[in-house]
């Protein structure tokens, strides 16, 4: 070889210069093109993925024979970088499969209790009710994930116009209380609220709301699920510097530590059949990290297995951006 750019020093073996290609690439499949471009004379092209400071990458990769002066052969070997393609690609892909998969699972209950149904006599009417209970909970779980997904896309796509105001935080924690209150009681979790009577910030109330309460939720159902000990979720904020703390801890069942990369990526479950029983659709952290997020705030978490798990959420008190934004 006797030249290459700067990007592609950064891919091939260091020192380039008088080497044959085999030297200068890792990459076997390169290797093999290159040698049926010389032997069939004609531009040659495919695709490699190759570990680049151990990042994965792909590239679109084209030899181009060319004959100079004097029936002198020159090869140029062209490599573009597809790798942000490829990773999009890759996560629609995955995305419509989750979504199928998630959809396809009430659709199957709902048609086999309806097939049940129109084949009975109808005279079990205790029977009836169960099917029907059944079907409802299902369909209700269906439009739970649908409204979710475009509750996310909106908020990621920018379709969704937040509200930015000067809110007492106090009041989303005291609507959220009152909301939450009856479910502790139902799951037998005992519920904590500690904050100031003012906590004022700059914020739309409604995402806010919609925050706390998906957080608060999912730290008291998974809380229940504890078999022994103490079963307790406490909820505080508090005014630190220029921004207010959001705390929800709980002594649930902790989140395993090699899931706990995954926790906040769409359709993700710690433990996916007991989510889905207490009718989770994997979504809602997503759009929990979203929001935080288009308020210039950050979430962060900690938890062990069978101990408890604890979320931080740090939103800035003053925004300058308008008060009717659409984000």
């Amino acid at each position: 070889m006797t030249f290459a750019n700067n990007e592609a020093r950064k891919i091939t073996r260091p020192g380039i210069e008088e080497r044959k290609v085999y030297e200068v690439f890792e990459d076997y499949y390169v290797n093999q093109m290159f040698d049926e471009t010389i032997n069939n004379k004609s531009l040659t092209s495919g695709e490699i993925n190759i570990f680049v400071n151990g990042e994965k990458k792909y590239y679109e990769v084209k030899i181009v024979p060319v004959t100079l002066e004097q029936n002198n052969e020159r090869f140029i070997i062209v490599l573009h970088d597809v790798t942000q393609e490829r990773v999009l690609e890759n996560v629609r892909k995955e995305f419509i499969s989750n979504v199928s998969h998630e959809l396809r699972t009430p659709l199957t209950s709902i048609h086999g209790y309806a097939e049940a149904l129109l084949e009975d006599d109808l005279e079990d009417k205790e029977l009836i009710r169960k099917f029907l209970s059944i079907i409802e909970s299902e369909a209700a779980r269906m439009t739970r994930l649908i409204n979710d997904l475009l509750d996310l896309e909106k908020l990621e796509s920018g379709n969704t116009q937040f509200v930015f105001e000067k809110i007492n935080f106090t009041e989303v924690l005291e609507h959220v209380r009152n909301i939450i209150e009856p479910l502790a009681k139902d799951y037998q979790v005992e519920v904590e609220f500690v904050y100031p009577d003012e906590l004022y910030l700059v914020g739309d109330k409604d995402r806010l709301t919609q925050m706390t309460l998906n957080l608060v939720d999912n730290a008291i159902k998974y809380t229940s699920l504890k078999e022994k000990g103490e079963k307790k979720v406490t909820v505080e904020a508090w005014k630190e510097n220029n921004s207010i703390k959001l705390v929800v801890k709980d002594t649930g069942v902790g989140i395993p530590e090699k899931a706990q990369k995954k926790l906040f990526e769409r359709f993700y479950r710690v433990d996916k059949a007991r989510s889905r029983k207490m009718g989770g659709t994997g979504l809602g952290l997503s759009i929990v990290k979203t929001i935080v997020e288009k308020h210039n705030g950050v979430i962060e978490f900690t938890s062990k297995e069978g101990v408890g798990t604890k979320f931080v959420v740090t939103l800035p008190i003053n925004r300058e951006e308008d008060n009717n934004e659409t984000v």
